[in-house]
């Protein structure tokens, strides 16, 4: 049995952009807290995820500025495409599975 799928980002990279599609914009501190990151792996993967294209980066201001991260409609087909190709790599597999040897 082969199944094959193919993964353009890295673990981290689809933590984040799976957080921003559930939870909606979020600051640097927001996503370490949540997704348990230290602050230089995250800004590493967002700054990835930028030059991707699928994540942006806003300054908001309420007081003093302020950024937060916002996935892009990139990041949202990027997701859709990557769960679609697990799905239909998990159905082809549940289809393929050898029978379990009896001793």
């Amino acid at each position: 049995m082969e199944v094959k799928w193919y993964l353009t980002l890295e673990l981290y990279e689809l933590r984040i952009l799976i957080f921003l599609l559930l939870h909606g914009p979020a600051r640097k501190s927001d996503l370490v807290k949540a997704l348990g990151l230290n602050w230089n792996t995250l800004s590493s993967n967002l700054n990835k995820l930028i030059d991707k294209g699928l994540v942006i980066k806003m300054v908001t201001f309420s007081g003093r500025p302020t950024y937060v991260y916002i996935i892009t409609s990139k990041g949202i087909k990027e997701l859709e495409r990557i769960f679609l190709e697990l799905k239909e790599s998990l159905e082809k597999a549940k289809y393929e599975k050898p029978e379990p040897d009896i001793m």
